[in-house]
């Protein structure tokens, strides 16, 4: 072999090893941290000054059992309590790259990731922290299985400990099920030697979207997120997009019906913590994307969230609220307020809509917002309003239409609406969502399916109100639906039900 005695790689003219991966590691290292072996003339041992000369010889990546490199290799640990890891010559791997989850300050990626499978020793919510790690500039993202990642993971984060610090995540866990993590860098940060902190939290009721509490009204609502966790859902939303990230930590969830329709204003400015907040349509976990408004300062710099969107009498909201990653929980309120002008009349008792049952007698309505079908399947009688709700000037006239082409309809008042308190009953063919005080005000013979009220040459509705004993002042509102004779009975049932209802309408009354 040219160059001299035959040893493959040794090079004859004094430049060194040629480049391995064990000479070139070796050779860019600190030089000072090995300095040349001598004797140890005490043991005649020298194992322990031969330590870093054994670690060097290591391949590039994690030492012995402080994670694996790739995610199909991971170091194997279980139970609770701490791991240490070492990630300062790792490479990142393709592998849980393009979560959106982890996305924060331009990047979801997660740089020079070394892997762990953990088994479950109970069942609970469970905390990996690398709080324990100051100076790291960690990311960690956590997921179901022990297999390189398919899925999106069950969290993940950047700063939680603090900003451009270490990383922290939590997620509900089975006993006896395996869990993969993957530590590593913000991309371009520095590795470390450092711990992982495996251990069982308490968390609050409404932790996750599929426990939220269900709350009525403006509020004040009381929350505190000081010991939740951060859950996969509503984390990426474009909505949400402030200071380069999406997340939302330590996040709690609420549904909300609304009583009233308008502009609702979501306001968190009381709160003594920096915010982030979100609202969905509906009462389910949302889905990526779905989000109708969404807020990180919307009462000041760094500090609590405010914002509107458009709400439905009835309709519920899934509310989400937590942090601005790296800042802390705590105790808050929130107040949700109309801020559009008082609507003459807002439809209740439609099908769909939070406490309105099913019609009782198989008969659903086909038009939108209309009370239950009847025998002449008009789709459903519809109450609407028009003029002016003035105690000085009454001119209000409700107008039904799509109810029988003939016969007696009654338009019927009363001080409560029941659908957000106790629902809705069953009421003859319809259903009935007035109550308190119930007013019989006028009855009327329709028209083609069509009656008005108060009929032509009759008292105001603020006059025949009063007569009846209810008399009606500025800044109180009324509940209004129409029922008429159906005496066919549909859907099998009791032939006793021979009349059918409208929807109904509040009507809020002005000077």
């Amino acid at each position: 072999m040219p160059g001299g005695d035959g040893c493959p790689g040794k090079r004859t003219d004094g430049a060194g090893p040629q480049n391995s991966r064990f000479f070139w590691s070796f050779e860019t290292r600190d030089r000072e941290q090995y300095p040349p072996l001598a004797k140890n003339r005490n043991s005649g041992d020298n194992s322990a000054r031969m330590l870093p000369y054994l670690l060097a010889l290591l391949p590039l990546g994690a030492l012995p059992g402080t994670g694996g490199d790739d995610c199909s290799a991971p170091s194997l640990i279980a139970g609770y309590g701490n791991f240490p890891y070492d990630n300062r010559f790792a490479t990142t791997g393709a592998d849980g790259q393009l979560n959106c989850q982890c996305f924060g300050f331009g990047s979801s990626a997660i740089g020079d990731d070394v892997w762990f499978r953990w088994t479950a020793p109970t069942s609970g919510v469970i905390t990996a922290s690398l709080c324990s790690s100051a100076g790291h500039d960690s990311r960690m993202a956590v997921y179901a299985g022990g297999s390189c990642p398919t899925q999106a993971p069950l969290a993940c984060d950047d700063d939680w400990c603090s900003f451009v610090g270490a990383s922290q995540v939590s997620w509900q866990a089975s006993a006896g099920a395996t869990y993969l993590l993957q530590v590593g860098n913000f991309p371009g940060g520095a590795g470390a030697l450092g711990s992982l902190a495996i251990f069982p939290i308490n968390v609050p009721t409404n932790d996750s979207c599929q426990s939220p509490a269900l709350i009525f009204g403006p509020g004040p609502h009381i929350f505190d997120n000081g010991s939740a966790t951060t859950g996969s859902e509503g984390q990426c939303e474009s909505l949400c997009t402030s200071v380069q990230t999406t997340t939302i930590t330590d996040d709690v969830w609420f549904t909300w019906v609304a009583d009233f329709d308008g502009i609702a204003q979501l306001s968190l400015c009381a709160s003594p913590i920096d915010t982030r907040c979100a609202v969905y349509a509906g009462a389910s976990c949302p889905l990526p994307g779905s989000a109708l408004a969404c807020d990180d300062d919307g009462c000041y710099f760094a500090g609590p969230s405010r914002l509107s969107f458009a709400a439905s009498y009835g309709s519920t909201y899934l509310i989400q609220i937590g942090c601005f990653p790296s800042s802390p929980g705590g105790q808050g309120s929130f107040l949700i307020q109309n801020t559009s002008p008082s609507a003459l009349f807002t439809p209740v008792c439609v099908q769909g809509r939070y406490g309105v049952g099913a019609c009782p007698c198989a008969n659903p309505p086909l038009q939108a917002g209309a009370g239950c079908n009847n025998s002449s399947a008009t789709g459903g009688a519809l109450l609407s309003a028009a003029g002016s709700a003035s105690i000085a000037n009454d001119t209000l006239q409700l107008n039904m239409t799509g109810g029988k082409p003939n016969g007696a309809t009654v338009l019927l008042q009363g001080r409560t609406e029941l659908s957000l308190l106790s629902g809705s009953a069953a009421f003859g063919q319809g259903l009935r969502c007035v109550g308190g005080n119930l007013l019989r005000l006028y009855v009327v013979g329709a028209v083609g399916g069509a009656a008005s009220f108060p009929p032509a040459g009759n008292p105001s509705i603020v006059a025949r109100s009063g007569a009846l004993g209810d008399a009606l002042n500025a800044g109180i509102t009324r509940v209004y639906t129409s029922y008429y004779r159906d005496p066919i009975v549909l859907g099998g049932c009791a032939s006793t039900r021979t009349f059918n209802s409208s929807n109904g309408g509040i009507v809020p009354w002005s000077p």
